[in-house]
């Protein structure tokens, strides 16, 4: 399906054809009735409305919460559990009502407010039904329970809005949970901490699935970011009774890897060789309101998305590495501040990613025989896993062998160089502007940030800032005239 912002243009540049005379009005009708551009005005306010309704059911639901905080000491035990009850079983079930009936989209609207004040109202009952008898517990908990209540709701509706917010709860229960006190439990697991343990798997069985069943790409694109957050939140700050070298190679690089190897025909376990283009072009011929087209519009749309958060990923991860002071002792964890306390209760999870990703690079290789993109894109498969094995073998060295105070800063600044000019060539080649200026400005960052590291004078500062200046106008307006000519030229 075409983005509306597309179908927008479009529409303008049609009606422009026509009083030019360049199209004739039947197939002005034609384009209309392919891209729907009398539905364009009604999708835009259906839109804004959602949004209006949902904005108000929240503050409608906060005002209702205040208010019932308001005078909830003056109320009986019994009046407040029947209150909080007979509030969210109603709510929930007028939401559901109206959302369920297909025959009045505005009634659906009305229903999808009222569910989002029903997970307001669930965060109250699971906040105060346990105060009113008195019983206290840690505030992860409370995130937790909360999240995964609307997580039933998400997925037994496929809404993608619910399960955005069920995502949120639950990250603000990891980021809450205090992990150092693992240590202590004897191997023990009560099911919170299990949770919290094994966030990453959840995010992967639950929030990723998820995301195709509600076809919502935020969805995919926030469970994505979580999960890369997880990883790093699991090996790094909390520590493990990996190697340093292991567990710093798992905690940078493991999200790049697994979001770059997320692809569905990689995952398919047949010894045949998988080929895109095949796939494209079967995509291609189907009609594009058919089923298994709009299927492969929306895996493709997801692949994209994994491997632009892949990329984002690998170059945070080059550049925290490429700090000279990082590699001047032996002792990684020293560095990098690991944890004393760890637990092997943590590896469980980054094992089974490590399995998940290594099948997904095998898919990949599988594919070989039929890519033909290596001329098309500079960061492709190949490029990707050089940029990921490098540092992980100066890692392995530095925590195995002995360190490299020199050579691995070095080598690290010429692989995130590498990823720039990578990423402008892409840009250029592509027609790309957010990936022509991510490059320029992961370059001059690099330049800069090197500049401020060594101890240079200010003249070399200036110089650097001059020149850097000087390179981003000439490469920004020679930019913006290439692609001005394919437009012209496309056109």
């Amino acid at each position: 399906m075409a983005s509306d912002k597309f179908r927008q243009e479009l529409r303008e540049e049609s009606k422009l054809w026509r009083k030019e005379g360049l199209i004739t009005p039947e197939l002005e009708a034609q384009f209309s009735q392919r891209y729907g551009f009398d539905q364009l005005d009604k999708e835009a306010s259906s839109q804004f409305l959602n949004i209006l309704l949902g904005l108000g059911g929240i503050l409608l639901g906060l005002g209702a919460i205040t208010f019932v905080a308001a005078n909830w000491q003056g109320m009986s035990p019994l009046v407040k559990v029947a209150l909080l009850l007979s509030s969210l079983i109603g709510v929930n079930v007028a939401g559901f009502s109206l959302w369920n009936n297909e025959a009045s989209v505005s009634k659906q609207r009305w229903g999808h407010a009222l569910l989002l004040l029903g997970v307001l109202l669930l965060g109250a009952n699971i906040g105060l039904l346990p105060q009113i008898f008195h019983q206290t517990g840690p505030i992860y908990g409370l995130y937790l329970v909360w999240g995964l209540g609307v997580l039933v709701m998400a997925a037994g509706l496929r809404l993608g809005s619910l399960a955005v917010a069920s995502l949120i709860l639950l990250m603000a229960s990891f980021f809450t949970f205090d992990s150092y006190g693992l240590a202590d439990v004897g191997g023990v697991l009560g099911i919170g901490e299990a949770a919290m343990v094994f966030m990453p798997l959840v995010l992967v069985c639950w929030f990723l699935p998820l995301a195709h069943w509600c076809r919502s790409q935020w969805l995919f694109a926030l469970s994505a970011i979580a999960l890369a957050l997880a990883i790093f939140t699991n090996v790094l700050p909390r520590g493990s009774q990996l190697p340093p070298w292991l567990g710093l190679s798992i905690g940078l690089f493991l999200p790049a890897a697994l979001l770059w190897a997320y692809d569905a025909q990689a995952w398919r376990f047949s010894l045949k060789p998988l080929s895109p283009a095949k796939t494209d072009s079967a995509l291609a011929q189907l009609p594009p309101d058919s089923p298994q087209a709009r299927r492969g519009k929306l895996q493709a749309g997801f692949r994209s998305i994994a491997r632009s958060l892949s990329l984002f990923a690998l170059t945070v991860s080059l550049y925290s590495l490429s700090f000279h002071f990082l590699w001047e002792g032996n002792d990684l964890a020293e560095s990098w501040g690991y944890g004393s306390e760890p637990s092997w209760l943590w590896l469980l999870d980054d094992l089974f990613l490590i399995v998940l990703a290594s099948l997904g690079w095998v898919g990949l290789l599988r594919q070989w025989p039929g890519l033909k993109q290596f001329q098309l894109r500079s960061l492709n498969s190949a490029m990707v896993a050089l940029l990921i094995a490098v540092p992980i073998g100066l890692l392995f060295w530095v925590g195995v062998v002995g360190s490299l105070p020199v050579v691995a800063p070095f080598i690290v600044n010429i692989l995130l160089a590498l990823m720039a000019i990578g990423l402008i060539r892409d840009g250029l080649a592509l027609g790309l502007r957010s990936c022509f200026w991510l490059g320029m400005v992961l370059l001059v960052l690099d330049i800069i940030t090197r500049t401020f590291e060594y101890n240079t004078g200010l003249t070399v500062k200036a110089l650097v800032f001059t020149l850097c200046g000087i390179a981003v106008l000439i490469a920004g307006i020679w930019f913006e005239k290439k692609s001005q000519l394919r437009v012209k030229g496309a056109s």
